[in-house]
């Protein structure tokens, strides 16, 4: 059995919040993530994916494992430092 990252073991709701969090405060993750979406296949060109409202393309990437081992990096550095920095003050105590 594959050991998860642990971005992949937190929970689907708080992956699913942020993703939404960096597509509505970063222009470019929007673009980025809907990009992968196409390229899956499925049907949807990338603009049209670039369309959907936030929380819809957000749960459509995490439901897809969209992202890649930077994003996760990056989304969990935004949840231990930006979001909620208590949780790494209390790991460095």
């Amino acid at each position: 059995m594959a050991t998860l990252s642990p971005y992949r073991s937190l929970p689907v709701a708080r992956r699913v919040a942020l993703v939404s969090h960096t597509i509505t405060h970063h222009k470019e993750a929007r673009a980025r993530f809907a990009q992968r979406l196409a390229s899956r296949g499925g049907g949807f060109r990338a603009s049209a994916v670039q369309a959907w409202p936030v929380d819809r393309l957000a749960k459509e990437v995490v439901r897809l494992n969209a992202e890649n081992p930077t994003d996760e990096l990056e989304l969990l550095q935004l949840l231990y430092v930006e979001l909620e920095p208590a949780i790494q003050i209390a790991f460095l105590e």
